[in-house]
């Protein structure tokens, strides 16, 4: 796993208004998957939000807020109910995402993270908007991830290294 400084991280994901938080969620990703995790693609985030947008648009575009009331009351009933049922898609897809998202970081940290404790933690922190300090705090926990093939040198004395680690 790539070491960033967990800071950058927190610090990013506020100042861009969570847009970092999404390209590093992609960048774990594709190292989670390196590792063996499997998560789905991150576009998956995005599909349940088009009908949603979609939906908002048409009622704004042909009238806003006192649609209802005229000429146009099926339109605004259809792209209310898209709305509604976007805004559960949405729920449901972002919890299997993240679901698989801190299944892999326990895949990853063999164990020592649990996938439900990494959850209960993103949830509550995503309620009280605090999504980019679960980032970096995951992140300080790729931080801590020892490598599998780094190399250990030792100096034998006589000013020659020597390798004592895994390759």
């Amino acid at each position: 796993m790539e070491q960033r400084k967990a800071s950058r991280v927190l610090i990013l994901s506020y100042a861009t208004l969570g847009v970092y938080t999404f390209v590093w969620l992609a960048k774990t990703r594709a190292e989670l998957l390196e590792e063996g995790g499997e998560i789905p693609p991150l576009w998956v985030l995005v599909c349940p939000l088009v009908p949603l947008v979609s939906a908002v648009g048409m009622i704004w575009a042909l009238g806003g807020p006192a649609l209802a009331l005229g000429n146009y009351f099926l339109i605004a009933t259809v792209a209310l109910a898209v709305g509604i049922i976007s805004i559960f898609a949405t729920i449901g897809v972002w919890v299997y995402w993240f679901l698989q998202y801190t299944a892999a970081i326990e895949t990853v940290t063999d164990g020592a993270k649990t996938q439900s404790t990494l959850f209960r933690r993103l949830v509550f922190m995503s309620i009280i908007l605090l999504g980019g300090v679960w980032a970096a705090s995951v992140q300080k926990i790729f931080n801590n991830i020892e490598p599998d093939n780094v190399e250990l040198a030792e100096d034998d004395g006589n000013g020659v290294e020597r390798v004592v680690g895994p390759v």
